[in-house]
């Protein structure tokens, strides 16, 4: 028996037969027409029947209202269209094939049923195969849709209902919402003045807002195109996304005004006018009288995307056609805060221009924006001053080629001569500050910097300024300065260096650091030997001359340099503590990565004074210190001996070593040394006491590693010279700071005891605070 046959003597059993095969579209493609209009005519009463024995499980509102012996009948009916449905996917496979009329009907029957189908509850078995069977008679529908089959439009209402209840279900994922948007074309056959689709525009309604569909391009897209299906309907989803607007976060903003840009660019004659009258001139006009800053903020984010598309076709024009009526008016408002909103979104929109309008028409308008950028610097309010200085400070990088010259040379002028000093607001004075550093940064080097060049001479009395954030700002700006490089323009021909380093004592230590990375260049020995010397004979003077302003460089000084140019830089300092000699021997006169060997260097002409020396050497030890937790220069033994941990605490000691070092082999013990200006009449006691105290702290190794060379030059001291007390009260310091155990340590105690025990026999005062020392220990 063929299947025309097998289907015309039993249809029921004949469709359950064919949809248990594996491939039932290839007995029905087999088929000719007139023999597949004759299945489904024999089909059609089978499905009928079906659905009148699932009429009561649809009905029942709740379980138990179901006949227990008509639940068997329900499966059956169930399993009976599951069938049909699958038959009826088999039938359309072939797109190029015209679906029987009888089809078209047994589909828009199941169609019907969509969203009856979640009564059925007689079981949980019953519910679970009805829920499937909803999905596939929507998939059904779906596919007869998009194949462009005749009779699609009737297939609609429940399939785009069911597409749209599940993009808002919780569950919902992104491809829910590409399906819907995929099925986009057929929100178009519906008659959405009709009152039977008012829940499916309620529906549309919920759809536009759910954030799921906004993160979605093809979300967008969505909701871009119900903005085009009624012209009515405009006005109520602006209203459902303006409620939106202010609790939304930042991204669903954009996404709105992205979707807005999309309609509106997408709009007909009739829509259009709709959507720029009643959507985009609306946000428009709140964001301008927007109550609150964070709700001008919001509308602006929206507004944001169609500014941002200025360089599309016909964009221009329309912004220009809608901000007129709103935007002059406000920016010359009594209230302030509508002048700020106004004046914030000017500077976003900036230049309003029409390139369809006339040359001559187009220069006027452009003349008249540039007189409304002065009027707004010189504003009363303050913030609308802060706004119009960093818009002003946009547009002349952005729009350079737009200003013409003497209004360029006007505003700068402004900007640094008047509101660079404004004495009512320190806001205005960082505006100005980091509007420049945006000119130097955003533009091209050279044209930032020599565009700039005549008007930074004026901002040097800024760093002077009681505020700390317009200090900070000047700062910031000289060093994005130092970044235009072969334009030649140095920051310290306009601010002095020494007004700086008169600044960084005095500083917090955040300033310290931006002053620190901006004086620091002047001071490092780096580039040619020209360059160095001079670098190096500028460090020195700044050792000799300000303790305070060097204490404070080179305590940040580390954080800004490479390993080896610390090293180098503390080599300059430790030799030009032992000896006078000249820039270029303090810079060649040692090893690139190891401070030169004060044997190797002349004697010092003339002994640094003791307040001199302590100075010199307070700066190294503060550098030193600095500098230890950068450095990384661990000896093998001390690695394997100690591990990872003392290995990095040995790298400071060792360092720390080689510095004290030279300074104990250069102690001397006779009194012509002291008058010749040797090192043990310098008064080294107390800073030498203070690094002895670091190396303890910072590893024990390298303080074992000095004791011997400390024990020795105490035995070798006359108890009677003035270098003895001093190195005593610094061994003292250092035993007080070191562990009882630690190898040498008994052995500079006992020498300690026998300079006391001679102090004593001396009686003299001198030893009084040498007694006390000992003691303490």
């Amino acid at each position: 028996m063929n299947v025309v046959d097998a289907f015309e003597a039993d249809a029921a059993s004949a469709v359950l037969n064919l949809a248990r095969r594996d491939d039932p579209a290839s007995s029905l493609t087999a088929l000719s027409p007139k023999d597949v209009e004759r299945v489904w005519a024999a089909i059609a009463p089978v499905t009928g029947a079906a659905l009148n024995d699932l009429k009561p499980a649809m009905m029942a509102r709740q379980a138990q209202e179901v006949d227990p012996k008509a639940v068997e009948s329900v499966e059956a009916a169930l399993y009976m269209l599951r069938a049909v449905v699958l038959l009826s996917r088999a039938t359309i496979v072939d797109k190029d094939r015209e679906a029987p009329e009888v089809l078209l009907d047994v589909a828009v029957a199941l169609h019907d049923i969509v969203f009856d189908l979640p009564s059925c509850r007689a079981s949980d078995a019953i519910f679970q195969s009805a829920m499937e069977l909803q999905g596939a008679v929507v998939e059904l529908c779906e596919i007869w849709w998009l194949d462009n089959r005749e009779g699609g439009a009737e297939l609609v209402p429940q399939a785009i209902s069911y597409m749209g209840v599940r993009v808002l279900h919780e569950l919902a994922s992104t491809a829910d919402v590409k399906r819907l948007y995929t099925f986009r074309s057929a929100l178009q056959v519906l008659d959405y003045a009709d009152e039977s689709v008012r829940p499916l525009k309620r529906l549309l309604l919920h759809v536009a807002i759910k954030p799921l569909v906004l993160r979605v391009s093809e979300g967008r897209k969505l909701v871009a195109h119900i903005f085009s299906l009624h012209a009515p309907f405009v006005a109520e989803l602006h209203r459902a996304i303006k409620t939106q607007i202010p609790t939304c976060r930042k991204a669903q903003r954009v996404a709105y005004g992205e979707v807005y840009f999309r309609a509106w660019r997408n709009a007909s004659d009739e829509s259009l006018e709709l959507l720029e009258r009643d959507c985009l001139q609306d946000l428009m006009y709140h964001a301008v009288h927007a109550s609150s800053t964070s709700m001008a903020s919001s509308l602006r984010q929206v507004l944001g995307y169609a500014t941002e598309q200025k360089r599309q076709r016909g964009v221009d024009g329309m912004l220009l056609r809608l901000w007129e009526p709103i935007l002059w008016r406000a920016l010359k408002a009594a209230n302030p805060l509508v002048r700020r909103n106004a004046a914030t979104l000017f500077f976003e929109a900036f230049p309003l221009q029409d390139a369809a309008l006339p040359a001559v028409d187009l220069d006027k308008l452009l003349a008249s924006q540039f007189t409304c950028l002065g009027g707004l610097l010189k504003d009363a309010c303050v913030a609308v001053r802060v706004v119009a200085v960093h818009g002003t400070c946009r547009i002349l990088t952005l729009y350079s080629e737009l200003l013409p010259a003497h209004t360029a040379k006007e505003l700068l002028a402004t900007l640094t001569r008047d509101l660079a000093h404004d004495a009512a607001a320190s806001s205005v004075r960082v505006a100005v500050l980091d509007g420049l550093k945006y000119v130097l940064s955003q533009s091209e080097p050279s044209e930032g910097a020599l565009l700039l060049k005549p008007y930074l001479p004026v901002l040097a009395p800024l760093l002077d300024d009681s505020c700390e954030r317009v200090r900070a700002s000047l700062v910031e700006l000289l060093l994005a300065l130092v970044k235009t490089k072969g334009v030649g323009v140095q920051w310290h021909a306009f601010v002095s260096p020494s007004a700086a380093l008169a600044r960084l004592p005095v500083e917090r230590p955040a300033m310290q650091m931006r002053l620190t990375r901006l004086l620091l260049p002047l001071y490092l020995p780096s580039g040619k030997p020209a360059a160095q010397q001079a670098k190096t004979s500028r460090l020195l003077r700044l050792l000799s001359d300000g303790a305070l302003a060097a204490r404070s460089l080179l305590t940040h000084a580390p954080r800004f340099v490479t390993a080896s140019a610390a090293l180098k830089l503390l080599r300059v300092q430790v030799c030009a503590l032992l000896s006078d000699a000249t820039d270029t021997t303090l810079l060649l006169g040692g090893d690139e990565d190891e401070p030169t060997d004060p044997a190797k260097l002349p004697a010092r002409s003339e002994a640094l004074t003791p307040a001199q020396a302590a100075s010199r050497l307070e700066a190294i030890a503060t550098f030193v210190d600095a500098m230890a937790p950068a450095m990384a220069l661990p000896s093998a033994a001390s690695s394997a001996a100690e591990g990872a941990e003392a290995a990095q605490a040995w790298s400071v000691g060792e360092l720390l070593y080689r510095l004290l070092r030279p300074i104990l082999d250069g102690i001397s013990t006779s009194d012509a040394a002291a008058s010749e200006g040797g090192l043990a009449s310098l008064g080294l006691a107390p800073l030498l006491g203070t690094a002895l105290e670091v190396i303890s702290v910072r590893s024990s190794t390298a303080a074992a590693a000095l004791m011997p060379a400390l024990c020795r030059h105490l035995r070798s001291l006359d108890p009677q010279a003035p270098s003895t007390e001093q190195l005593v009260h610094a061994a003292a310091r250092l035993l007080e700071a070191c562990p009882p155990q630690l190898p040498g340590a008994a052995a500079v105690r006992a020498t300690l005891s026998s300079i006391n025990a001679s102090a004593e026999v001396a009686d003299a005062p001198l030893y009084a605070p040498l007694r006390a020392a000992v003691a303490a220990i």
